[in-house]
C-alpha cells in the first residue's frame, strides 16, 4: 500500500467515524431536550399537586387556651 493510498484509508475512517459520531450527539441532543421537556411538565404537575394539597389541608386551629376546660371537669 502507497503511502497516500494509506492516508487516503486513514482519512476516510476518521470521516466515517466523525459522522457516527456526530449521529450519537444528535441522538444523545434529542433525548436531553425530551427529558427537559419532561422534567418540566413534571415539575409543573408537582406545582398543581402542592397547591391543590395545601387547599385540602385542614387550617391550623387556634385554640383559646382559657376556654379550654382540663380533662377532669
Amino acid at each position: 500500500m502507497s503511502p497516500s493510498e494509506s492516508l487516503t484509508q486513514r482519512v476516510v475512517e476518521l470521516e466515517s467515524r466523525i459522522t457516527h459520531l456526530q449521529r450519537d450527539l444528535d441522538q444523545f441532543n434529542s433525548v436531553i431536550l425530551e427529558q427537559q421537556a419532561e422534567i418540566k411538565l413534571l415539575n409543573t404537575m408537582i406545582a398543581r399537586l402542592q397547591g391543590r394539597l395545601s387547599e385540602l389541608a385542614d387550617p391550623p386551629e387556634s385554640r383559646n387556651q382559657l376556654e379550654e376546660l382540663p380533662p377532669h371537669y
